[in-house]
């Protein structure tokens, strides 16, 4: 009996023991994926900094148009990106790109297409489309591809070129006629083919005129019926828009618009969005 309860007594102590080296064991792995945990937070925020580079920080000043855009990540880094500059012959040179999926890889392509939209150099929305996919459709991972819609606008004339590479395409609202035109344009995503080229459509915008671009996540959205907000809605937000409204309540009665039709069904990719008005 003596025996027996010594016997016992070792093998509780020994139990206890490995419960301790196993708690031991927990708070050490604990600790280290804390350390992971704050490094790859800090890493990601370093991330989301270098892209937030892409997009700019302030959208040119001009008295002749009225600008303004959205841009909403649907994670800490997106893969959406645009830009926007005043060239020295007064034009104004505009820029959306939408990389295919979402997080840290498509960001990484974002920052890409990003350099080669500053080697490519060109004016010309189609020059420029041309030459950023023969610049990117030997560096892009296969599977991947971006969608972009470019334009090139004359504030003095009204005039506009634009091309689009197997982007959604742009709303037009000519407030005169109390129409808005879809501007399509032909030509296959960026990095989709290594000989793709491009051609430079025009259109004219008049006076209190409003052009809007955007990334899919707008037209392709569902609500919680399974009803996607399509173009027409889009529209006819467009065509109640106030004439004296300026480009940013316009672009914010869209997204109030969005949001109500949403009625809390979550977002499943970045959204963003330029909207510009002609003054005069």
């Amino acid at each position: 009996g003596i025996l027996a309860s010594k016997i016992a007594t070792e093998l509780r102590l020994r139990k206890i023991a490995g419960a301790d080296e196993t708690t031991a064991n927990i708070g050490e792995i604990n600790a280290r994926l804390r350390e992971l945990n704050d490094c790859f937070t800090k890493q990601l925020k370093e991330a989301r900094d270098i892209q937030m580079d892409v997009v700019p920080k302030s959208l040119p000043f001009d008295e002749r148009f009225d600008m303004c855009a959205a841009y909403e990540p649907l994670e800490d880094v997106g893969g959406d990106w645009y830009f926007a500059r005043q060239l020295p012959s007064g034009r104004l040179s505009v820029q959306i790109a939408d990389v295919t999926g979402h997080g840290l890889s498509a960001a990484f392509i974002a920052c890409m297409t990003k350099l080669a939209l500053m080697a490519a150099d060109k004016e010309n929305p189609a020059e420029l489309l041309t030459e950023m996919n023969k610049l990117m459709s030997t560096c892009i991972p296969a599977g991947k591809f971006v969608t972009m819609f470019s334009y090139l606008y004359d504030p003095e004339t009204g005039k506009l070129g634009y091309a689009r590479a197997g982007h959604p395409p742009a709303l037009l609202l000519k407030r005169k006629e109390g129409l808005v035109k879809q501007l399509t344009g032909e030509g296959f995503a960026v990095g989709f083919f290594e000989d793709s080229e491009y051609k430079m459509e025009t259109e004219q915008l008049d006076i209190g005129d409003v052009l809007m671009v955007y990334t899919d996540v707008l037209p392709e959205s569902q609500n919680m019926s399974g009803q996607t907000y399509d173009y027409e809605r889009m529209s006819n937000v467009l065509l109640r828009s106030a004439e004296d409204a300026s480009s940013a309540e316009i672009l914010r009665s869209i997204l109030e618009d969005f949001d109500e039709f949403r009625d809390g069904r979550i977002l499943k990719d970045d959204l963003t969005s330029i909207v510009i008005k002609r003054k005069g």
